[in-house]
């Protein structure tokens, strides 16, 4: 949906797929700002972030502070030639360029848009655009820089820690897959475990592990993928 002409459009399907073409459309020298609380990058995202860097674009991403990242972000983001920072308490998700922006619910979550009903705003028009990289920038000044030789450290301790150790890690809610804290004991967010309470089944098939969140047959009663479940033993 149009609005005052071409300059803004109402979004409410491939939202990720507008985020890849923000980047994809960047120019040599241009920077792109990737702003959202939480991560979960897939293949095509990383690639087309790696072709932008090696077409002479500068990536800038910042996600929340205290968020914890899957192992197999660390270690990618450790290693990529991108700018990688966090800030305390952000909620906001914009992603924008010199051309584009794009205000919306959307986290940079590899299945985001496709369980869950987002909404996001494109802007085109330059004045629009310039407003919100400036808020992009003004916010990377004031976000703390990952010390990437760190997570590479995290990445590799955490291949080797117990999944049921004591220590706090990053979960995620078996039915919606939101991110909430790794308890094996209560893995619904609290959105969703009101409406199981309904029934309380606890060999009711759900659909994300409540560690690594990828999309795998759980319950509550069982709420670790095999590959999770067989780290543990």
């Amino acid at each position: 949906m149009a609005l005052f002409g071409a300059s803004i459009e109402v979004l409410t399907n491939n939202l990720l797929a507008t985020v890849v073409q923000i980047v994809e459309e960047a120019q040599k020298k241009e920077k792109v700002y990737l702003i959202s609380p939480y991560l979960q990058l897939n293949t095509n995202v990383c690639d087309v972030i790696n072709k932008a860097i090696a077409e002479g674009v500068e990536v800038r991403l910042i996600y929340r502070a205290g968020y914890e990242l899957r192992q197999e972000d660390r270690k990618y983001l450790a290693t990529a030639h991108v700018g990688l920072k966090t800030l305390g308490h952000l909620h906001a998700k914009l992603y924008v360029s010199e051309l584009t922006a794009l205000v919306t619910s959307l986290n940079l979550y590899n299945y985001s848009d496709k369980e869950s009903r987002e909404l996001g705003i494109r802007f085109t028009d330059s004045k629009t655009v310039q407003v919100l990289k400036e808020q992009a920038e003004s916010w990377w000044e004031m976000a703390d820089k990952v010390d990437k030789a760190e997570l590479l450290s995290q990445e590799k301790a955490t291949a080797t820690k117990s999944l049921f150790s004591g220590a706090k890690t990053q979960g995620h809610c078996i039915r919606c897959g939101a991110p909430k804290s790794f308890n094996p004991k209560y893995p619904l967010c609290d959105t969703c475990y009101p409406i199981w309470s309904k029934f309380k089944d606890e060999t009711y098939e759900e659909k994300y592990c409540h560690k690594c969140g990828n999309k795998n047959p759980t319950s509550v009663k069982s709420p670790l993928c095999r590959p999770c479940w067989s780290a543990t033993r």
